[in-house]
């Protein structure tokens, strides 16, 4: 799926959570390596675009993790599947838990969203970003259509009321 013939690029416009640590400074850029589990890429090539797309990311603050979406593809049964870097500028390896995840169109709309099993990315090491496929069911999207440009993915975080 990743860099079919349809692939719409995204450069990242990414929405962060944020880890509340002491003793850092939350205006330092922190750029992210690449870091592929194995077996992710079928050849170099998947490997070498990757690390290009990953190298077009805006240097990220410090101590957040985020997502920056690649590619958006539907599939077959009328899912969808988004790829997208899963970045973390942490000082230290993290492992996600199951997080709920949105797909937002460009006017700011909900198109689809879905709790997503994330300890399947394994530990990230720190200041990293990872590739990852997130795939939407037709019972997880709210839209008829989805557009092929400014979409993106994010956390989506409960506020909690007071």
């Amino acid at each position: 799926m990743l860099f079919s013939k349809n692939k719409q690029l995204r450069s990242e416009r990414a929405f962060v959570l944020e880890e509340k640590e002491r003793d850092f400074n939350e205006d330092e850029l922190v750029d992210t390596e690449l870091s592929i589990l194995p077996n992710w890429t079928d050849s170099i090539e998947q490997e070498y675009v990757l690390r290009f797309l990953n190298n077009e990311n805006e240097p990220m603050k410090q101590n957040k993790i985020s997502l920056s979406g690649i590619e958006i593809n539907e599939d077959e049964d009328g899912g969808i599947i988004v790829t997208a870097f899963v970045r973390s500028s942490l000082k230290k390896a993290v492992t996600l838990e199951s997080l709920p995840i949105i797909l937002i169109g460009p006017e700011g709309e909900r198109l689809a969203s879905k709790v997503f099993d994330l300890s399947e990315l394994g530990e990230i090491p720190p200041r990293t970003s990872r590739p990852w496929h997130f795939f939407f069911s037709p019972f997880d999207i709210y839209s008829s259509s989805i557009p092929k440009n400014g979409w993106r993915l994010a956390f989506e975080i409960q506020k909690n009321n007071r």
